[in-house]
């Protein structure tokens, strides 16, 4: 069933619950979003999602809450790029930076939205018209997102119709704990290399082995990672050689849930939300504040449109875009 929310402006946002044995999630139209997502743990239904109760308040989401960012998810660096000898000029921030795809990015478009009931699926489209922030050509996109067995499945398509730059990025903030900080949370991730950055964390063009403080390839707590509690914000590359229908990455909680991560995509961005403001009006009436939660980003390489040696992001009408992303959650009976 869907439900309808009509905004100041006149536009309406969509929102539709999938409800899957003992998890449930709440999509809407606006950006793709994931509102929410609970499981039934410890005698409630536990949020594991950073989120705002009111649908509304996803029309500026200022921070990402749950949205599928794009065109070109993470940073293009110098405002714009090169394709076939013409600049394209983007919309940067005061750094030139352009971030998830500008500032009215996908994660602000309003897609339409049907529920396949059999599946136990939505499917979201979108229609971007070319220069819409600036990017080259007409983008049909199409995200499928399926809860089934406990498992989240995000499927994203686009097909353009001329050579132009998709990179999406599914952006939940996740907090196993439902409440508090993330500190306490060990991950792992499969991923021996990381992407340096300079300047507005920028990548500097480097690919190198992982240090200290980002290495989680035989999983960490997070606080002994950042022991000076100073916040992550790294670029990781998979490494898919090895334990192939494994997952890539697993993030776990003191109260027995854990999070599970396959994709296709290259590299996963790591941020723990250090420079997440305090906002009022989450699930439940919460409040956020840095380190609410933790995001765990499957995407290309940051800044790769400008990056000869990263893997392009250039799409064509022969080769349009997918990426797939199944992330499972589970707890034991605490």
């Amino acid at each position: 069933m869907k439900e309808i929310f009509e905004t100041a402006s006149g536009e309406c946002i969509e929102r539709i619950v999938l409800e899957d044995g003992d998890q449930s999630v709440a999509l809407l139209s606006i950006g793709g979003c994931t509102q929410d997502w609970r499981i039934a743990h410890g005698g409630r239904d536990l949020p594991v999602l950073l989120g705002f109760d009111d649908p509304r308040a996803y029309m500026e989401n200022p921070f990402w809450f749950g949205a599928i960012a794009g065109r070109v998810a993470n940073r293009i660096g110098g405002g714009g790029f090169l394709l076939d000898d013409q600049f394209h000029a983007l919309v940067p921030d005061d750094d030139g930076i352009v971030l998830h795809g500008g500032p009215k990015g996908l994660s602000r478009r309003v897609f339409s939205m049907e529920i396949d009931s059999a599946a136990n699926a939505v499917e979201m489209s979108y229609h971007s018209p070319n220069g819409e922030e600036g990017f080259p050509g007409a983008l049909d996109l199409c995200y499928v997102v399926t809860l089934r067995d406990g498992v989240l499945h995000y499927d994203l398509s686009a097909t353009p119709d001329r050579p132009t730059p998709v990179a999406l990025a599914q952006h939940n903030y996740y907090n196993l704990m439902g409440h508090g900080d993330i500190w306490d949370h060990h991950l792992l991730v499969k991923a021996d290399r990381y992407t340096p950055t300079a300047a507005s964390n920028l990548p500097d063009g480097r690919v190198v082995p992982v240090d200290q403080h980002c290495d989680f390839r035989s999983g960490a707590v997070l606080k002994n990672i950042d022991s000076e509690y100073q916040g992550l914000d790294r670029n990781l590359i998979l490494d898919k050689s090895a334990d192939r229908g494994a997952p890539l990455a697993v993030l776990s909680a003191a109260n027995g849930l854990k999070l599970s991560i396959q994709s296709d995509q290259p590299a996963m961005q790591i941020y723990t939300s250090g420079s997440l403001a305090s906002i009022s009006g989450g699930i439940e009436g919460r409040a956020y504040g840095p380190f609410s939660g933790i995001c765990l980003e499957p995407q290309n390489y940051p800044n790769a449109v400008n990056t000869p040696h990263f893997p392009s992001p250039i799409c064509t009408p022969d080769r349009p875009y997918s990426q797939r992303l199944e992330i499972s959650l589970t707890g034991d009976a605490h």
